[in-house]
């Protein structure tokens, strides 16, 4: 392994490398702190008592901090070392934050970006269903009968609001990355039915292509089946 191999590496573990030797220098300075102070000041004494008998006065204060390194030096240097580790540590850090949020920023455009261009695509995709699942006549104000699968009795509405009702699923699922049966059956204004929380679709299904077929009953009566081309599932809640 080269150099530079080992050293992009080690580049990500960086932080926890920093953050460890932080830990363990703070640890060692204390040790050293306690088993060397005392002894560094007994000797500090004794050298001030030597000194004032060789040389018949006290030593200068820069003799003295000079004797101060020479005796707790151990300590200094773990203590520089942590200090070096722990701002180190920090440096890095937030240069990832940094680049973390810059590219949140960039992400969130581009989702912003693919999000407009879905919901586009999807008003687009509602004027082609309306075209195709309905005529001009149906697109007034009149009622219509419609039955959904997994929803137990038929109800009243316009095209239109039908159509709306899943015009807005769709945009939903596009926002929400899910969306549940009680949505649309809450879009729809009908009350929601014991399972209808439990199914749905989530992003794997880009988009709800749903289907109204016509039918005649055996009494005669018209109504609107609501089909979905891709069924609604257990399995959309990302949880």
């Amino acid at each position: 392994m080269t150099v530079n191999t080992l050293i992009r590496s080690l580049k990500p573990k960086l932080p926890y490398i920093l953050a460890g030797t932080s830990v363990l220098g703070f640890a060692l300075t204390l040790k050293s702190a306690w088993t060397t102070f005392p002894k560094a000041y007994m000797q500090l004494e004794e050298a001030r008592i030597a000194y004032q008998d060789y040389r018949g006065q006290q030593p200068t204060k820069l003799e003295e901090a000079k004797a101060i390194i020479r005796l707790t030096a151990p300590t200094l240097i773990f203590a520089g070392l942590t200090v070096t580790s722990m701002v180190a540590y920090v440096t890095i850090t937030r240069q990832q934050i940094a680049a973390l949020a810059s590219a949140y920023t960039v992400l969130n455009e581009k989702f912003n970006e693919y999000r407009r261009h879905v919901e586009a695509d999807t008003d687009a995709k509602v004027m082609a269903t309306i075209s195709r699942n309905s005529t001009d006549e149906d697109l007034g104000a009149e009622n219509l009968l419609y039955y959904i699968d997994h929803y137990d009795n038929m109800f009243n509405r316009t095209a239109y609001q039908v159509l709306k009702a899943e015009n807005d699923l769709n945009h939903l699922l596009t926002r929400e990355c899910c969306a549940s049966l009680t949505d649309f059956f809450n879009l729809l204004g009908l009350e929601p039915t014991p399972i209808s929380d439990m199914l749905g679709w989530d992003d794997s299904t880009p988009w709800i292509e749903i289907r109204h077929e016509k039918v005649i009953l055996d009494d005669g009566l018209e109504c609107y089946m609501i089909k979905f081309d891709t069924e609604p599932s257990t399995d959309f809640l990302p949880f």
